[in-house]
């Protein structure tokens, strides 16, 4: 009876520690006690994957698809340009002015072929040479050409440096309306450079680009309005300019218009305005506004009448007007790098104003 017992206890002994061990087995396994998943498998099952190696697999093959979609879009862009390069030196060879320009571009830039400035020379010359029919205006890109001529002049890019030579070509595109480059005549003629200096051709070319909304030169034309000594002195007209310039945030204009506001010349005295145009100014560093704000500030200046001067008072303060004789980098219009046809060709430069900095400064001759 007593080993009877003993065999009973032994075998719900032994019992218990086979279900306990299954238990952990299938808890471990993920299923819990007595349950099986499917997504763990013994380690002698044949079909079993660890989830990490599916994870790997799955990524280079998403590697693989993306590397060939890359391969396959720059074949294909390569096909496309490089047709459309093949069909522009075509055009241009048969004298075409826009696929003239665009090689020239090309050839400047290394968009499909090796940089060549001699061949970009080339490519500009002869697209600037071209003439118009009687009674027709210039071809647009033929008149790009002649700036990018006059600025590789200029700089001495691809060829020597001859200013002679770069005003001829800023002429002949200014002439056409250019006004990039009528503002680069405006500053040769009142440096000298290339041409014998002449404030009043320089004054013209200067009036010409500020018309066509650019801020340098309209600052220039309102300080020789103010001057009065190329043409009559007129302080409404170099306030109008004045304001427009400084509304495009030239900062000497700023300062100007604040000082005319200041002194009521060409405008009714308003001390607010005057301060307002003042900050703007020293915001942007023009360390002559700061002073005269700091003047106005501890009563140095005074906030209720003018100072009592005869000379609008721009003259005195009009001494550091910016260089903007630019390098071809700078001063050429931005160009898409598609090639289009002779329609759809747009041309941002002969129109936009050009975006000069106030910091390259020069001195204005009697101003």
């Amino acid at each position: 009876m007593s080993n009877d017992t003993e065999k009973t206890e032994m075998t719900n002994t032994t019992g218990a520690e086979t279900t306990s061990k299954d238990d952990v087995r299938n808890a471990f396994a993920g299923g819990g006690t007595g349950t099986s998943s499917a997504r763990w498998e013994d380690d002698d099952d044949a079909g079993y994957v660890p989830r990490s190696n599916r994870t790997f697999w799955l990524l280079l093959i998403l590697a693989i698809v993306l590397i060939l979609a890359i391969l396959v879009v720059a074949f294909l862009w390569f096909k496309v340009f490089n047709t459309g390069f093949k069909k522009t030196l075509r055009l241009a060879e048969e004298g075409k002015p826009w696929a003239q320009f665009q090689m020239g571009l090309c050839y400047e830039e290394g968009r499909f072929v090796q940089k060549d400035m001699t061949q970009a020379i080339e490519w500009y010359t002869k697209a600037a040479e071209q003439e118009p029919e009687a009674g027709q205006p210039a071809d647009k890109h033929s008149v790009q050409a002649q700036f990018h001529l006059a600025m590789c002049y200029t700089s001495g890019k691809g060829v020597e440096k001859d200013m002679v030579e770069a005003v001829r070509w800023f002429t002949k595109a200014a002439e056409n309306g250019y006004l990039q480059a009528q503002y680069d005549l405006g500053i040769c003629y009142e440096k000298g450079e290339g041409v014998e200096q002449n404030s009043r051709e320089a004054f013209k070319w200067f009036y010409k680009a500020a018309e066509q909304g650019d801020a340098q030169a309209q600052l220039y034309t309102g300080l020789y309005y103010a001057n009065g000594e190329v043409i009559e002195q007129n302080v409404d007209e170099a306030f109008k300019w004045f304001m427009k310039s400084a509304e495009q945030k030239n900062k000497i204009a700023q300062y100007c218009v604040g000082m005319y506001y200041l002194e009521g010349f060409g405008t009714e005295r308003n001390v607010e305005e005057a301060v307002k145009w003042f900050k703007l100014s020293e915001a942007q560093g023009h360390a002559p506004a700061r002073e005269t704000l700091n003047k106005i500030k501890i009563g140095a200046i005074s906030t209720k009448q003018p100072t009592g001067s005869t000379v609008p008072p721009a003259q005195a303060e009009a001494q550091n007007v910016p260089e903007t004789q630019k390098t071809a980098e700078q001063k050429k219009p931005a160009q898409k790098d598609e090639f289009e046809d002779e329609d759809s060709k747009s041309d941002a430069g002969a129109s936009g104003a050009s975006k000069t900095s106030d910091d390259d400064e020069m001195t204005l001759p009697g101003l």
